[in-house]
């Protein structure tokens, strides 16, 4: 199976950091494709660092949805984790960098906007996410 893992962030105003990549239409979250013998939390680490150049620790991550999608056209059946990163302060803001040959630029965005602006992966994620993160679940979809 393929598996991704990304990470929901906010800044202290409570907006949701996307990116804009140069290979996906819509904006989506920090993360990317989990490397064969890697974790789904290694991953996401490791997607965070490489994507906005935050070395973020695994402890501050919590799990909030898992979600089985079924065989596509050419894509092939995969399990994408969505964890939360918290609350980014303003320190750790002005220390993003881009990956540039991957990421266009970054953005904060009040959720109801993100809504609607996120790819449809994660536009339909979304909505599971933010249920999970109010209320400290974790969300099984498919």
């Amino acid at each position: 199976k393929r598996m991704a893992a990304g990470a929901l962030f906010t800044n202290e105003q409570g907006d949701l950091l996307l990116v804009k990549t140069h290979y996906k239409e819509g904006w989506s979250i920090p993360g990317g494709t989990v490397d064969k013998d890697e974790s789904p939390l290694a991953g996401c680490v490791r997607e965070v660092r490489e994507e906005i150049g935050l070395d973020i620790p695994p402890e501050r991550f919590r799990l909030l949805c898992i979600e089985y999608t079924h065989p596509a056209g050419v894509k092939t059946e995969s399990l994408q984790f969505v964890f939360s990163g918290g609350v980014l302060t303003q320190d750790e803001i002005a220390r993003i960098v881009l990956e540039a040959d991957e990421i266009e630029r970054y953005q904060f965005t009040p959720i109801e906007e993100a809504l609607v602006t996120t790819n449809a992966g994660v536009r339909g994620r979304l909505p599971a996410c933010l249920a999970a993160l109010k209320d400290g679940s974790c969300v099984y979809r498919e």
